[in-house]
C-alpha cells in the first residue's frame, strides 16, 4: 500500500453504523471536523430490524424522518410471553403511528450520507490498523482505504465499532457480559401472498423465538438461546432449527409458505458493556460501549441517542466534565435497562427449572468478559425435516 496525505480533524470516528453516523452529523453541525471510516461500502446484506411506533417522534427532532420512507410499516406485534394464548397490541392505539421494519443497509447507508452532507468526511472500505496518541496530545490513526493508508489526526476518536469495540479494547478496557446469548437467524423469501406485516414473538423453554417481515418480500426469524445450551457446531444449527420449530406454534405459523434466502448464521446478542466508555480524548457509542437485549427492540434508538450525546461531549467547553458526565448519564440508563430487562424476562414463568429462564430471573451482574462467537454459515436448509410444511 501507498502512502497519501494526512487528514487532520477534530474528531475521527470509527463505524459508520448509526451511532457513527448519528456523531459525525451533529458534530459536522455543530461545526467541528469530523471525518468517519466505516468499515464497508454499504454494499452488503445486514439484518433487519423493527422500529417501535415511539422512534417517530425522535426521527422527527433530528430531521430525520424522509430516511423511513420507503421502509416497511409494521402494525404491531403478536406475542406468545407468558402463556400459550398470544397477545396482540396493535399499533393503530399507539399515539405515536406505526412502527417499522427497516432495510438496515438501505438505512445505515442513509444515515452516512446524511453526515456527509452535513460535512463529515466519509471514508468507506476504511479499516484502522492502528492507532496510538502522538506527543502533542492527537490520536494518529492509520486508515487502510481502497489500496491505500491514510493517516488521520485527530483530537478526538469516537468508537463506534459494534461490539467489536475494536479501539476501546485496544486501550486494554474490559469488556463485562451480563448473558450469553446468541441469536441463530435465517433470512427468508416471504409468502407474496401475506399481508400481515406484525412482529411475531413467541417463548419456549429454553429461549425465544422472532420473526417478521422485511422490506422488498424478505422476512427473518431469529431463535434466540444461551450458547451453552445448545450444541451450535455448524453441522448441528439445522436440528436445532427444526426441532425448535416444530415445537413452535405461533412462529411455525408465520413461517409458513416462506423459503429460506440464505444460510443459517450465530449472531452475539449479550448484554455487555465496557468496564468504562468516556476517557482522555476519546469515547465509545453504540454497541461499543453498552449492547442490549433485542427483545428491548432499542436497538437504533439506544444507538443513535449515544452518538448524539458523544458529540455534545465533544463540542462542549469543558469536555472532561462533560466526559464525566456522559458515563454517569448512560451507567443509569444501562442500570434502568438492566431493571427492565428482567422485569420483561419475569414476565414468562411457564418453566421455572429452565437455566435460560432461571438466570434471567436473578438479579443482573456482570461476570466478565463476553465469550467470542463466531458467525457460522451452513448452507443446507434447516427446513428440510419430514414436516416442512411450516416453512413451504
Amino acid at each position: 500500500m501507498k502512502a497519501f496525505g494526512d487528514l487532520n480533524v477534530d474528531v475521527l470516528v470509527l463505524g459508520g453504523g448509526p451511532a457513527g453516523a448519528a456523531a459525525a452529523r451533529a458534530l459536522a453541525d455543530g461545526g467541528a471536523v469530523a471525518a468517519m471510516a466505516e468499515r464497508s461500502s454499504y454494499e452488503r446484506f445486514r439484518t433487519g430490524e423493527t422500529l417501535p411506533p415511539v422512534t417517530n417522534s425522535l426521527f422527527a427532532n433530528l430531521g430525520l424522518g424522509h430516511l423511513l420512507d420507503g421502509h416497511l410499516p409494521s402494525p404491531g406485534i403478536v406475542a406468545s410471553w407468558g402463556s400459550e394464548a398470544p397477545h396482540e397490541n396493535d399499533f393503530v392505539f399507539s399515539r405515536h403511528g406505526h412502527g417499522w421494519h427497516l432495510d438496515r443497509r438501505r438505512f445505515d447507508e442513509s444515515l452516512a450520507r446524511e453526515a456527509a452532507e452535513a460535512g463529515a468526511t466519509l471514508l468507506t472500505n476504511a479499516r484502522a490498523i492502528s492507532c496510538e496518541r502522538s506527543s502533542v496530545g492527537k490520536w494518529e490513526v492509520i486508515i487502510a482505504t481502497e489500496g491505500t493508508t491514510l493517516t488521520v489526526a485527530a483530537k478526538w476518536i469516537i468508537d463506534a465499532t459494534g461490539r467489536s469495540s475494536w479501539f476501546t479494547r485496544s486501550k486494554g478496557v474490559d469488556q463485562l457480559t451480563y448473558d450469553r446469548l446468541v441469536a441463530v437467524m435465517a433470512v427468508l423469501e416471504d409468502d407474496p401472498a401475506r399481508t400481515d406485516h406484525r412482529a411475531f414473538i413467541e417463548a419456549m423453554p429454553d429461549g425465544w423465538w422472532y420473526a417478521s417481515a422485511l422490506p422488498d418480500g424478505l422476512a427473518m426469524a431469529a431463535y434466540f438461546t444461551d450458547s451453552d445450551l445448545n450444541d451450535l457446531r455448524p453441522g448441528a444449527l439445522a436440528d436445532l432449527w427444526n426441532d425448535r420449530l416444530e415445537a413452535s406454534r405461533l412462529i411455525a405459523s408465520r413461517l409458513a409458505g416462506t423459503r429460506l434466502s440464505s444460510g443459517l448464521r450465530i449472531v452475539s446478542c449479550s448484554t455487555a458493556r465496557a468496564a468504562f466508555a468516556a476517557a482522555d480524548g476519546w469515547l465509545a457509542v453504540g454497541d461499543a460501549a453498552r449492547s442490549i437485549d433485542p427483545l428491548s427492540s432499542q436497538g437504533i434508538s439506544w444507538a443513535l441517542s449515544s452518538g448524539l450525546d458523544a458529540a455534545g461531549v465533544v463540542l462542549n467547553n469543558d469536555p472532561a466534565s462533560a466526559s464525566a458526565l456522559y458515563e454517569s448519564n448512560w451507567n443509569e440508563k444501562f442500570c434502568n435497562y438492566l431493571a427492565t430487562r428482567r422485569a420483561f424476562y419475569l414476565a414468562e414463568g411457564r418453566w421455572p427449572s429452565s437455566p435460560f429462564w432461571l438466570r434471567r430471573r436473578e438479579e443482573p451482574r456482570a461476570y466478565g468478559r463476553p465469550r467470542p462467537v463466531t458467525p457460522l454459515l451452513h448452507n443446507r436448509s434447516p427446513l428440510s425435516r419430514k414436516d416442512q410444511s411450516h416453512a413451504h
